[in-house]
């Protein structure tokens, strides 16, 4: 019996003589579960990757105003100018609204400026009585350009994706309509300097020819693979609906 006790306390404590004890090496230790979890599986469910600003927040509008001078003209120039219609693939993903807002927001205290001058001057030259600065001028001028900047565009892109499915997004679509009323500016000061009714009218219909031009081969471009009678209506409603704010133009603040 004192025979087998010693040999098992011989076996045991050869077992532990040769017992190995892990070697730890801190440069190759694995990684903790939470950060393999995180390299190797998706977020837990209710947790969200880093994303983008909020819709709400100020930073989300940024973006649309980052714009550079240069690029204000080169996209000024290619939207007056109807010989060329690649305004929409240009600015492709990188609308703006800032020259929008501006050329819309200049041309309605130009417009009002305007047509107040040239009735003073025709005022001044027929003796017809006192001339008083007209106020409403500004704000039948706001009225119409931002509802037509804001609204035509919202009916153009609700019609084609409505019925063809397809083309240019709002915001490209709200840009080149904004970059397409800088014409009227200098077209405005032209018609300040003009003693001549026709020949403001003149000038009127040029500036619409230059910038209803632009749209609509600029839309007949994009819409070159859709439906013609889509196509030519959609384009007709552009051409009337720029011509009918030419016309306004003319008959409010330069018909003296």
């Amino acid at each position: 019996m004192a025979a087998a006790q010693a040999s098992g306390a011989a076996d045991q404590l050869e077992f532990g003589e040769f017992k190995e004890e892990p070697i730890h090496h801190p440069e190759s230790s694995p990684p903790k579960q939470n950060e393999a979890t995180e390299q190797l599986l998706p977020p837990p469910t209710g947790q969200t990757t880093p994303s983008g600003p909020s819709f709400s927040s100020l930073e989300y509008y940024q973006q649309f105003f980052d714009v550079d001078t240069e690029q204000v003209v080169s996209r000024i120039t290619s939207a007056c100018w109807p010989f060329r219609d690649d305004f929409l693939t240009r600015i492709k993903d990188r609308s703006d609204l800032y020259g929008p807002f501006w050329i819309s927001t200049t041309l309605v205290f130009v417009l009002a400026m305007a047509g107040n001058i040239v009735e003073f001057r025709m005022l001044e030259d027929t003796a017809r009585g006192e001339w008083r600065y007209d106020f409403s001028k500004v704000t039948l001028a706001a009225t119409t350009i931002y509802t037509y900047v804001n609204m035509v565009p919202l009916l153009l892109w609700a019609y084609m994706r409505w019925k063809l499915g397809s083309g240019p997004s709002l915001l490209e679509i709200v840009c080149i309509y904004g970059y397409a009323m800088f014409v009227y500016i200098p077209v405005a000061f032209v018609c300040i300097l003009s003693s001549s009714a026709m020949m403001r009218l003149v000038f009127i219909v040029v500036a619409l020819g230059l910038s209803g031009g632009s749209l609509v081969a600029n839309f007949a471009r994009t819409l070159s693979g859709s439906a013609a009678a889509n196509r030519t209506l959609l384009l007709s409603l552009v051409a009337l609906a720029h011509g009918a704010v030419a016309l306004g133009f003319q008959m409010y603040f330069f018909q003296y």
